[in-house]
């Protein structure tokens, strides 16, 4: 059903945040954009506490790995979507994650 559907976007998006990337190939910024992409459509899903579980468990070692990649951010970094990604990642994160 519908629910599996969204279930095997999220098992998608995680595997696309796996992928590994090398800066010298030209598609690396391509790439980044789609990993970017990926993180914003976890945050959007994010936003429904009833897929919080599925998140969880398939998300989430992938959003930190993506974190940890982009830790070395600065504003003067060639990836434009970093930023973008690094909030995404952020924000679905503290939805999901319940924080004391």
């Amino acid at each position: 059903g519908q629910l599996s559907s969204i279930q095997a976007a999220i098992r998608t998006a995680t595997s696309v945040l796996r992928v590994p990337i090398d800066p010298t190939n030209p598609d690396f910024v391509n790439t980044e954009a789609l990993k970017e992409s990926c993180v914003r459509t976890l945050e959007s899903l994010s936003c429904n506490a009833s897929l919080w579980s599925a998140i969880s468990q398939d998300a989430i070692p992938s959003i930190v790995e993506y974190l940890q990649n982009n830790c070395d951010y600065n504003s003067n970094s060639s990836v434009p979507h970093a930023i973008s990604g690094i909030l995404g990642a952020l924000q679905a994160l503290t939805r999901v994650v319940a924080v004391p």
